[in-house]
């Protein structure tokens, strides 16, 4: 069932202000939640975006001026239909949906009597793999999306956020996704976002001590990031190798897991089934796990979502994370999203150290200022040296000025040694040692922060019988995007680049 969500108060737009944008957050009228990923149709077109993990989405007044109304839906909730000219462009839009309540029984009835067996959780998923030949598209397509990559760091921050509109061109599923010729990607946009955090060792390279991924290894697909993220969609590449622990969908997936069902789901009148899933032990390396879970259609056995989680010995986050989204169109489904992140570590340059280091003539003192409050009770005498062209000075006593600064008393002036406010000079070294910060991290010490590299593809609208346009310059797939050539697109108004509205939730 459908809800039209209208405003009393219509609010006019000047369509004129091209920079200004409806912001828009999708949640969970129970819980308040984000609903991740949510679809968004633009009703009277073909075209559509998806809510980000945070339930947002923003929506460009200049690229919106025929558009109406949409559609907003996900898989499990209400659908609901808004006025454009309801949402304000002043402030954030939060537009709550129903969890979708229904009596199975009467929805029930539209499976067929064959489909109606009571499959276990394995063989549903045996079927599922089995009929993905039968329900992707065979003939050559292709889609249009909005495609961003960027590291999280620093509790939700984004760094080095590129991001552009993409079209994949797909031969059909008995074609190799990553290796066929006819298995093409043209960039129509493509730009480093500076509105973000930069950071030239997030976006550096692995396997150096700055930048690493502990307990695994990134294995090399002979491709660029859009490869990389391809190759993570073991649901496109069933019959042929992804990632640890699935590898192959249709072999070592099945055999690496065991399978338990969820609740039923309906769906645009269509019955689905949760299926979870976790690592089988004995054939899931030692210290990781693994779990997931797949929507599956009780119609044709569809696959309408894959997760897939990995964990390590560090259980607070995990080392993998996948999400992949299909749809429903026409009579076959289609890629609608896909979001793959891995952690990883740098060392941390913001380093606890002092700030200045002065020393007063007259009342023969040192007086050290830090760059961050201390952790006061580690404050002693003991733990300062200080010497004077290689003579040690004697501390005759410590006093804490406050969180930030001490005041070192010494015993003997020195007749040579002139006030300075320099933090160091070629005759003065101070040595510190075992003092910590308010958080309790020693001095000079470089740790590794875990951070997050992500990679993400939106369908914005489907081409269902489109082939390689010979006049299109494409990606090359040996070489990061950014050195890829942009194709004009005549119409790339219509599609939108859906950058972050805030710091990204990592896991809930």
């Amino acid at each position: 069932m459908n809800f039209i969500i209208k405003s009393a108060a219509i609010l006019f737009i000047n369509f004129s202000f091209a920079q200004e944008i409806i912001k828009v957050e999708i949640i969970d009228s129970e819980t308040s939640e984000p609903v991740s990923y949510a679809a968004v149709k633009f009703i009277g077109t073909s075209r559509g975006i998806l809510a980000d993990y945070n339930g947002q989405f923003r929506l460009p007044i200049n690229k919106i001026k025929d558009i109406t109304t949409i559609k907003i839906s996900s898989i499990g909730y209400e659908t609901i239909i808004v006025d454009i000219s309801s949402l304000s462009i002043s402030d954030i839009n939060i537009l709550k949906i129903k969890p979708k309540i229904e009596q199975l029984e009467t929805v029930i009835l539209t499976v067929p009597r064959k489909k109606k067996k009571n499959l276990s959780a394995i063989k549903i998923v045996k079927k599922a793999v089995n009929s993905i030949e039968s329900n992707l598209a065979s003939n050559p397509h292709s889609y249009i999306g909005y495609y961003r990559d960027y590291q999280i760091f620093n509790e939700g921050e984004y760094y080095n956020l590129n991001e552009g509109i993409i079209e994949q061109f797909d031969h059909g599923i008995s074609s190799h996704k990553l290796i066929d010729a006819r298995n093409q990607s043209a960039l129509y946009q493509f730009n480093k976002n500076l509105n973000y955090k930069s950071d030239s060792l997030l976006a550096s390279a692995y396997g150096n001590k700055e930048k690493y991924i502990q307990n695994a290894d990134i294995v090399s697909f002979g491709g660029n990031e859009l490869s990389i993220l391809n190759a993570h969609n073991p649901i496109r590449i069933f019959n042929q190798a992804s990632f640890s622990f699935v590898y192959k969908l249709e072999k070592e997936f099945l055999s690496n897991h065991n399978f338990s069902k969820g609740e039923k789901i309906i769906n645009d009148e269509e019955v689905l089934i949760r299926i979870l899933f976790t690592g089988e032990k004995s054939k899931i390396t030692q210290n990781y796990s693994v779990k997931g879970e797949m929507i599956i259609s009780l119609l044709d056995f569809g696959i309408y979502n894959f997760k897939y989680v990995i964990y390590d010995a560090n259980k607070s986050s995990p080392l993998l994370n996948i999400d992949i989204e299909y749809k429903r169109h026409k009579n076959k489904i289609y890629l609608n999203y896909m979001s793959c992140n891995n952690r990883f570590y740098v060392k941390d340059n913001d380093v606890f150290k002092e700030k200045e280091i002065i020393y007063n003539k007259t009342l023969n003192r040192f007086e050290i200022e830090f760059n961050r409050n201390t952790n006061v009770k580690t404050l002693h005498k003991s733990n300062f040296k200080i010497f004077y062209k290689n003579r040690k000075m004697r501390i005759s006593k410590l006093r804490i000025k406050d969180e930030k600064r001490i005041i070192l008393d010494i015993a003997k002036i020195e007749p040579e040694l002139d006030s300075t406010s320099r933090k160091q000079t070629n005759s003065i070294q101070v040595l510190i040692k075992k003092v910590r910060d308010f958080n309790n991290r020693l001095i000079y010490a470089r740790i590794n922060k875990p951070a997050y590299q992500f990679r993400e593809f939106f369908v914005q609208e489907i081409f269902e019988d489109k082939k390689l346009d010979p006049s299109i310059q494409y990606i090359d797939k040996l070489k990061p995007l950014s050195k890829s050539q942009i194709n004009i697109l005549n119409n790339i108004d219509d599609y939108i680049i859906n950058s972050p509205l805030m710091k990204r939730k990592l896991y809930r």
